[in-house]
């Protein structure tokens, strides 16, 4: 299967690498890297380089070059939606898209990916959409954790649910590590949602009548969310 993994930057890639290997050629990553900031060009690939910088093993680099020299990985100057970005999506053909970039995806880039486009949204799904959605599960006494599920245009709406894995925050201390722990999860729990709809064994349905749409937390019930973790710390 050919995927296509949109990016905000250089440094997301070698967990996707890690995530997919072993797969032998089962799987055919891309990557493409938007200038979603808008900065400069010069700035945007500064920033690139920057934070890879930080992130690299010397093995990486070998890979990223290699990658880059092969067309395997396209850095667009533009924002995504982009003549570039969108010529790039055509070149591949890609039967799949993988989330790992912050923006809402217009209806043509998702109809040059294939089956779609996947998502990890760091909430159970039909019952948790919008924001915030970590805090509210703790709050609410829910299980945390991540579903992965085709995106449509709307807010965390799209079907079919293709996994939902809980996450156990027990050993976190903040609302920030627990949030980043979640989010890193993203590579390897695709990995298996990919494996799910090779195998054809995809069922669930994101009826959104079962849930509701969540918005950002005040700063008063994330103390609250704050307090549990903290709790949590002292036994």
């Amino acid at each position: 299967m050919k995927l296509v993994v949109f990016c905000d930057t250089l440094g997301q890639i070698p967990k996707f690498w890690k995530a997919f290997k072993g797969l032998g050629s089962k799987h055919e990553l891309r990557f493409l890297i938007c200038n979603n900031s808008r900065r400069s060009r010069w700035l945007f690939l500064a920033a690139q380089f920057a934070h890879a910088a930080r992130r690299y093993s010397v093995w990486d680099w070998i890979g990223v070059v290699t990658d880059l020299w092969g067309g395997r990985i396209f850095l667009a100057l533009d924002p995504l939606g982009s003549a570039a970005s969108l010529g790039f999506l055509r070149g591949v053909g890609a039967d799949l898209g993988l989330h790992a970039m912050g923006v809402i995806y217009r209806k043509e880039v998702i109809e040059l990916c294939g089956k779609g486009i996947l998502n990890a949204h760091i909430g159970q799904l039909p019952k948790f959409r919008g924001r915030s959605v970590m805090e509210w599960s703790v709050l609410c006494g829910d299980p945390t954790g991540v579903t992965v599920f085709f995106i449509d245009s709307g807010i965390d709406t799209g079907s079919p649910i293709v996994h939902w894995e809980p996450v156990p925050l027990r050993n976190m201390k903040t609302i920030a590590e627990a949030k980043a722990l979640l989010f890193s999860k993203d590579a390897e729990l695709y990995r298996k949602a990919v494996n799910k709809i090779e195998d054809g064994t995809v069922n669930g349905q994101n009826d959104v009548a079962k849930g509701r749409r969540f918005y950002e937390m005040s700063s008063l019930l994330r103390a609250v969310v704050q307090e549990h973790f903290e709790a949590q710390k002292m036994g």
